[in-house]
């Protein structure tokens, strides 16, 4: 998958045929809300769904030098606005990191955490695309809001998507690690349950995978960063950054003052990791301003030195 290329106006065409229609950007999960459909995941983000094989970026003659990038966002409780906010401004994202960032091969796979203990919808994945399919993958996300309420989420759910259910033509054929950015404000649960993962995914394990493990997996492939949004219900949690830093690592966990930074913050990780460029350089490349560059700037800080150490 991956084919095509990020068209803004035809973004553009597509939020005004909505509007004028009066459907809900993301009316997939109003329909499922509110009754009109049954009651599962898209077929398209359906985990039950991916091939042996797993997700695919592949390269092409149309994208020869493809760079699998996955974003996957707690959809719990106050959390659950982030994926509203981010296709809200998916065009900036696309440009930021296809143009300024110089990545025009990128494949960006959306996805949605939730809490396998307590959700009915706890693990949510598209496709890796180019093109603007992403703005569908992000539209076709039921926001669940619900959560199990005790400081937990099912983030090793992404984690063992990206370690096992992923193929990419930039890790395999390049030795180039993708990019996995995974979102939310709270810590993880200690392990990935076999029952959990047979029923999320289908597979069959032989025993509980401890998160570490996973995340291990995860790093041997996949630059990951954990973005902690700071305008949440645990915003400022000190216990959850030190969870966070002990499973990814310091300069891989990055706060962010408010989630509608969240898009300039990943573009701006993206280009310090391709270009070596320091916080304040990106973000006048990024053409920010005001507090949105006092934001993104302190968040980028958090990368500055692991940036310079992977390049």
């Amino acid at each position: 998958m991956g084919g095509g290329t990020w068209d803004n106006d035809l973004y553009a065409d597509s939020v005004k045929a909505r509007r004028t229609a009066g459907v809900d950007d993301f009316d997939y999960s109003r329909r499922v809300q509110t009754g009109e459909v049954a009651a599962k995941v898209h077929p398209d983000l359906d985990p039950t769904r991916i091939s042996a094989i797993g997700r695919e970026s592949r390269d092409s003659m149309e994208h020869p030098a493809s760079v699998a990038m996955a974003v996957m966002f707690d959809v719990t409780g106050s959390m659950s606005e982030t994926p509203q906010v981010m296709q809200g401004q998916l065009p900036g994202l696309m440009d930021a990191v296809i143009v300024k960032a110089n990545l025009h091969d990128i494949q960006i796979c959306y996805g949605a955490v939730g809490d396998w203990t307590s959700d009915d919808f706890p693990f949510q994945i598209g496709q890796f695309e180019s093109d603007n399919r992403c703005d569908d993958q992000l539209r076709n996300i039921i926001l669940e809001g619900g959560g199990g309420g005790g400081n937990h989420e099912s983030y090793h759910l992404g984690f063992y998507f990206a370690a096992r259910k992923t193929s990419t033509d930039c890790f395999a054929q390049r030795g180039k690690k993708g990019y996995l950015f995974t979102i939310g404000d709270e810590k993880g649960y200690p392990k990935a349950r076999v029952d959990e993962i047979k029923a999320v995914f289908g597979d069959d394990i032989p025993a509980d995978i401890p998160i570490e493990t996973l995340e291990a997996e995860v790093a041997a492939k996949w630059v990951h960063f954990h973005i902690i949004p700071q305008n949440t219900s645990y915003r400022g949690c000190k216990e959850n950054r030190t969870y966070w830093e002990n499973l990814v690592g310091v300069g891989r966990v990055i706060p962010v003052a408010d989630a509608a930074d969240i898009c300039e913050v990943i573009a701006g990780l993206v280009a310090m990791m391709e270009t070596s460029q320091d916080a304040e350089t990106v973000a006048s490349t990024l053409g920010l301003t005001g507090i949105n560059r006092r934001n993104v700037v302190a968040a980028l800080s958090e990368a500055q030195t692991l940036a310079a150490c992977v390049r």
